[in-house]
């Protein structure tokens, strides 16, 4: 009997990033390897570990003393044009204005985020959707193989034969199994790296998160907000060591001014992309379906035949699925915008006061006090945008909901 072998990860990898892969691109192997490197080899030594949560502390310290002096680099240049923005005109037909200039900064900003977000959690989330995807090619193909059966001779030579498409059937089966057990080790590391960043939630929730087309943003935020923690924890640190000497204190508090910019940044990105992007989609969806439906039920009260009503009747449940599940996506969606938008308002008036503080103070012990109060801003606003991860009511809700958040990632 053929099987996959216990928990053979690389192999259902590859596996499942080559049936993902349209024919005709040879890159996949570059990909299976980048997620191998990035997924399984982490996993592999957290499992290893008699302690994972300190696995997954360390790799996170590892991560910002790598990008340490990179990010404070780009920090520097976000804060030096910053500080140019005030006295430069509003606009201008040569050099630079106030728009060139936040332009400037704002990619500046960008470059923050992708350093800070290295894609690794977005990278479990792809792995564990294309094991799903390889998990529906095998139950594809065990149906494949039920289906020829019927007909498949008990004895033959040349034929394959009905022992031997319930041997192959239960090879799929056991494929299966061993499938769901590596998507349930990747949760589990996944759970540890998003509790690590303050996202605690149960191996349901964290299903309910992956199948969200917003999760990506969620675990971004909370990753980058976690890392500028380090990066405060460090400018205090350079701020205390600077002898009070109010040139390099003020150096320090205004990349600390940058990181607030960034945070209010990424909300924003965040909020106008529900708004534009996945919520008008999603009134779309709405209101096609509902239209679609009433068309539906005037086809059954002119219809006689009870075939052809059987089958109207199942089309409105399903019209009926659609519209609820899509209510909900948008109910979900809109109530994490409410908590953002709530953070964003706490992150801009934290900002404000910065600002004013930065231009005020002339004292590199004032700063420093500031400075340590702004690790507390940060742990309360990830609280504030922890999502609220409520399960499925039932497994045709779930399905309905990833096949709409399939939907809104393509369009």
């Amino acid at each position: 009997m053929k099987t996959l072998g216990l928990i053979n990860t690389t192999a259902l990898l590859l596996i499942a990033l080559s049936l993902a892969t349209p024919s005709g691109h040879a890159d996949w192997r570059e990909s299976a390897g980048q997620l191998l490197d990035n997924t399984i080899d982490a996993s592999n030594k957290i499992f290893s570990s008699s302690e994972p949560e300190k696995k997954v502390e360390d790799g996170k310290k590892e991560k910002f003393y790598e990008i340490w002096e990179e990010s404070l680099t780009i920090l520097n240049q976000a804060r030096d044009i910053y500080d140019q923005i005030p006295d430069a005109p509003d606009s201008t037909w040569i050099g630079t204005d106030k728009k060139s200039l936040r332009t400037d900064f704002n990619a500046l900003l960008v470059e923050v985020i992708h350093l800070l977000d290295d894609g690794s959690m977005a990278e479990y989330r792809t792995v564990i959707g294309k094991l799903y995807r390889l998990i529906e090619k095998k139950k594809d193909k065990i149906q494949e193989y039920r289906e020829a059966r019927i007909i498949a001779p008990k004895k033959s030579m040349v034929k394959t034969t009905k022992a031997a498409y319930d041997e192959k059937i239960q090879d799929e089966e056991i494929e299966i199994d061993e499938i769901n057990q590596e998507i349930q080790n990747i949760n589990l590391t996944l759970g540890i790296k998003l509790r690590d960043i303050g996202i605690d939630l149960t191996d349901e929730q964290i299903s309910v998160l992956l199948s969200r087309v917003d999760s990506d943003d969620i675990i971004q935020m909370t990753a980058v907000f976690d890392l500028l923690k380090l990066v405060t924890d460090q400018l205090l640190e350079l701020t205390l060591n600077s002898n009070e000497n109010i040139t390099h204190a003020r150096k320090y508090y205004g990349i600390h001014v940058v990181l607030l910019e960034t945070v209010l940044f990424i909300q924003d990105q965040y909020i106008s992309k529900l708004d534009e992007i996945y919520l008008p989609q999603l009134r779309k969806i709405i209101k096609d379906s509902v239209e679609l439906k009433k068309d539906t039920r005037k086809r059954i009260s002119s219809e006689r035949d009870k075939n052809r009503k059987a089958i109207y009747k199942k089309n409105i449940a399903a019209q009926v699925l659609t519209i609820k599940t899509a209510e909900l996506y948008s109910d979900m969606l809109n109530d994490q915008k409410d908590k953002v938008t709530r953070a964003r308002r706490n992150a801009k008036k934290d900002l404000d006061l910065s600002i004013n503080t930065y231009a005020t103070v002339q004292i590199s012990s004032e700063l420093l006090s500031v400075l340590k109060e702004s690790k507390n801003d940060l742990d309360a606003l990830m609280t504030i945008q922890v999502p609220n991860i409520v399960p499925f009511e039932n497994i045709e809700i779930q399905q309905k909901f990833e096949e709409l958040s399939m939907k809104l990632s393509k369009n």
